[in-house]
């Protein structure tokens, strides 16, 4: 089996640069090609490497860059390319955090969008949740999705992050129970298969009640709650949707 490494903008900064470290990055892209080693980096770090380049060196440079990484057998993790790479460009031509570059490129993309009150997004890196993102929501009347996912904190944690607040204009919200926090899509995908039970002991902790929580504080606002529910996150949708369905019934009872 191949090591598993994930680079971010530092070593990818190392190598370009031909900085300390960058022979290590460029020994373990030559693995990568020859299948000894598997690399990952997401479109955030990604970003952050493009607007430093674009600082540094030019637009010209820039695009030289991104076509030689998607060349390579870097397997990129979302976030969503186009919306990082406008951060990166914000970010490169303004003196403000990644973060805040991100929620600005966000607000751009929604000014340009026809109005509707059905809009929510989900955002997959912890690290933009955090006041720019929840205003730039917020203002705009657009939802965010609470989504149980591998590498994002519990949904009570997500939801504690933006003041238990829900921002759709059209009073709905959505939340996804994807993963098992801390499983890979394809690892959950093997747990689960053939999805016609419940996996005991796959559920993440407290993903079910974290999730009543929320739907209870949204019917308390009159706010519609989405329940979306994948086999991955347990073994079998509906049974977990039921599942959810019966506790949140025994929370109400209990509170009435």
């Amino acid at each position: 089996m191949s090591d598993t490494w994930v680079l971010d903008s530092v070593a990818l900064l190392a190598l370009l640069g031909s900085e300390p470290g960058g022979e290590d990055v460029a020994r373990l892209l030559r693995q990568a090609q020859s299948g000894d080693a598997r690399l990952l980096m997401t479109w955030v770090n990604v970003g952050e490497v493009a607007y430093i380049v674009e600082h540094r060196w030019g637009q010209t440079r820039l695009h030289q860059v991104l076509g030689t990484l998607e060349a390579t057998t870097i397997e990129m993790v979302p976030v969503e390319r186009a919306l990082a790479l406008a951060a990166a460009r914000i970010k490169a031509t303004h003196p403000l955090a990644y973060a805040d570059a991100f929620a600005a490129a966000l607000d751009r993309f929604f000014e340009a969008c026809p109005d509707d009150v059905r809009y929510h997004v989900e955002v997959r890196t912890e690290a933009y949740l955090a006041s720019p993102l929840f205003e730039v929501l917020g203002r705009r009347g657009v939802g965010q999705v609470l989504s149980h996912w591998t590498w994002l904190p519990s949904l009570d944690a997500q939801h504690r992050k933006s003041g238990r607040r829900f921002f759709n204009r059209g009073r709905e919200a959505v939340v996804r129970l994807m993963t098992p926090r801390g499983v890979r899509y394809a690892d959950a995908y093997k747990q689960a298969f053939p999805f016609d039970h419940i996996r005991e002991g796959m559920e993440s902790p407290g993903m079910i009640d974290d999730a009543v929580s929320i739907a209870r504080k949204a019917l308390q606002e009159d706010v519609r709650i989405n329940m979306v529910v994948n086999n991955r996150a347990g073994g079998n949708a509906p049974l977990i949707a039921r599942r959810f369905a019966r506790r949140f019934l025994q929370r109400i009872a209990e509170e009435a």
